[in-house]
């Protein structure tokens, strides 16, 4: 809550016998959002059931480096709540990091902040976010827009603003610069399950106990310092009719900065995998591939790094990367299986740490090491029994495999359409000892068992061979279960993994390639970034049977796809390249 240095009055009290009034004087605050969170259905916390209580708690975490020239000094903070019912509460802790960040920040401000309803795009633009004059400041060589937003309210003949996909879109001087879906497709993968209510359905950016998401516009070479330009914002227009109006929350925020700080920066932002974040608990714990996020905060483009890692007192690995990291932008990279052994079991971490970048010595070394703490998967006897129960939906919603992440060979592979409705599968593993993962997937996305699922319930447990349970899952889970798990003896931890220098390409899926609309009724965009040659593209259906083919010559970086000769549902579209191949899901619904 920023003070404006403008003061304000209300009435306390009014004697009425002689008319004098007591006021209440205050100085009036700006609210900048720091994050936005949407509270989880509530019913399993309140009621003690499904893994939850009263005392249940998610901690969210939030990058406030930008809002720094407000975090200074005795400031007031809130936490605001407003929805359906009471019950969550929210602490907040800060966490000051000493050094250098990327660039300064210096000066944060509101271009637009609020709620409004959605009658129309015209409407909506005029009343809510009309076009904006604004003045960069002359020492501002760098600035971005942060833009956070979500929609609310579905009684009406399309569901909107919660359930339908729309695009906001914001000009630069009357030029069109930045078009972004407000959409979540991922709710069912939610790291909060199971919850009552529709947990498992995608909404406008975001999904029920998640934060809204943040989406980052670069304004640097768009505007220059001292500059006034036009800032228009709309959203995608659209007709409704029903007894619910849309509605959007919106807060976008002018971030500037000082120029750079440095040249030949990489950050290692977090670790993914091992993890045990509660973001990140659908995933963990893991004796399989780590995952790193690294961040390019330098000006050059991150086309190489190299990376140590491992678990700390154990024998160290290295792995290059080679790939595309923009300036400001990040990269989710996948190193190989390290060995998981010579772990501290008094206080094991595991820990990243970048060597150079660019095949030169990183600029600012302070950034370059993240350590984790680390947990294990259970282990598991070799003759444990795998029991699959499906529903009535299995042959047409369900896969499951179990792969050996030394290898990467599937010791078991149910795959899409070989699973008998009602019908239960008792596998006994006999495996060898080593590192397995087990991955259950769901393509109707609401998992065995859902409230508002006809289907019935099914269920997924690893047993002992006289039938005790071992590990059991909840059925109602959404998109998919991983699950990693080790064979061996009571006290073993095998070793999985080697050290060797890998130069195996990755190739950052989300930002190489972009697929929009996604879902899509039949025409898709295809747009790849990269310095690097289109050879093929491929379709897949979820039989794994691919559909139709585009070689080299009829491929380019921005087309169109046509699959609206194709039946609802899920597809992959395969991109190969010089360095590799990116694989990402599309659905179908016309």
């Amino acid at each position: 809550m920023e003070p404006t240095g403008i003061w304000d009055s209300t009435i306390a009290s009014i004697d009425t016998l002689t008319n004098d009034t007591l006021w209440n004087v205050f100085e009036v605050a700006e609210p900048f959002e720091m994050g936005r969170v949407i509270t989880p259905y509530g019913g399993y916390m309140a009621n003690n059931t499904n893994g939850f209580n009263n005392d249940w708690n998610h901690t969210h975490v939030f990058d406030v480096t930008d809002y720094a020239p407000l975090l200074k000094g005795q400031k007031t903070v809130r936490a605001f709540y407003d929805g359906w019912s009471s019950g969550f509460s929210a602490t907040v802790w800060f966490e000051f990091i000493e050094g250098t960040p990327p660039r300064d920040v210096i000066k944060v401000e509101h271009v637009y902040r609020g709620g409004c309803g959605y009658a129309n795009s015209a409407d909506f633009e005029a009343n809510c976010l009309p076009a904006k004059n604004i003045t960069l400041g002359a020492d501002a060589q760098n600035s971005k827009l942060r833009v956070i937003t979500s929609g609310h309210g579905f009684d009406n003949n399309v569901n909107c603003a919660e359930f339908c996909i729309r695009d906001y879109f914001i000009d630069i001087n009357g030029t069109n610069q930045f078009n972004v879906e407000m959409w979540r497709g991922d709710c069912g993968w939610n790291p909060i399950f199971p919850q009552g209510g529709t947990w498992v359905l995608n909404r406008a950016d975001w999904c029920p106990g998640e934060r809204v998401g943040r989406h980052e516009h670069e304004l640097t070479g768009l505007v220059s310092p001292g500059e006034t330009f036009e800032l228009d914002m709309s959203v995608e227009n659209y007709n409704w009719s029903g007894t619910q109006s849309p509605y959007y929350i919106y807060d976008v925020a002018l971030i500037s900065y000082g120029a750079p700080n440095f040249s030949n920066d990489g950050e290692i932002t977090d670790i993914i995998k091992p993890s045990t974040r509660d973001d990140y608990s659908r995933f963990n714990p893991v004796c399989g591939e780590p995952i790193v996020e690294v961040r390019n905060n330098g000006t050059q483009t991150i086309t190489q790094a190299l990376i140590e890692f491992g678990v700390e007192g154990g024998t160290p690995c290295q792995y290059e990367y080679n790939g595309w990291i923009d300036p400001t932008k990040t990269d989710k990279i996948t190193l190989p299986v390290p060995s998981w052994d010579n772990w501290d079991a008094a206080d094991p971490h595991f820990y990243a740490k970048i060597l150079e970048i660019n095949g030169v010595e990183d600029d600012y070394d302070l950034n370059n090491t993240y350590r984790v703490p680390l947990v294990l998967p259970p282990v598991f006897p070799s003759d444990a029994i795998l029991q699959f129960k499906c529903n009535t939906a299995c042959n047409s919603d369900n896969s499951f495999t179990v792969t050996n992440n030394s290898t990467g060979e599937k010791v078991i592979n149910q795959f899409l359409g070989s699973l008998i409705d009602n019908f239960d599968i008792n596998i006994p593993l006999n495996l060898p000892p080593g590192c397995y993962t087990l991955e259950v997937k769901d393509f109707a996305n609401n998992g065995l068992a859902y409230w508002d699922n006809p289907d019935g319930v099914g269920f997924v447990r690893f047993k002992y061979a006289n039938g005790a349970t071992l590990q059991n899952f909840n059925s109602n889970f959404g998109r998919g279960l991983w699950f990693d798990f080790v064979i061996g003896g009571p006290d073993e931890i095998p070793s999985s993994g080697s050290c060797d220098i890998s130069s195996t390409e990755n190739i950052d899926n989300s930002y190489q390639m972009s697929l929009y609309p996604n879902p899509t009724k039949g025409i898709l965009n295809l747009e790849y970034i990269g310095n690097d040659n289109i050879k093929l593209i491929e379709l897949y259906n979820v039989m794994g049977e691919k559909i139709q083919e585009i070689s080299e010559g009829n491929v380019s970086p921005k087309m169109e796809l046509d699959l609206s000769a194709y039946t609802n549902g899920l597809y992959f579209i395969k991109i190969k390249t010089d360095k590799g191949l990116i694989t990402k899901e599309v659905v179908l619904t016309k």
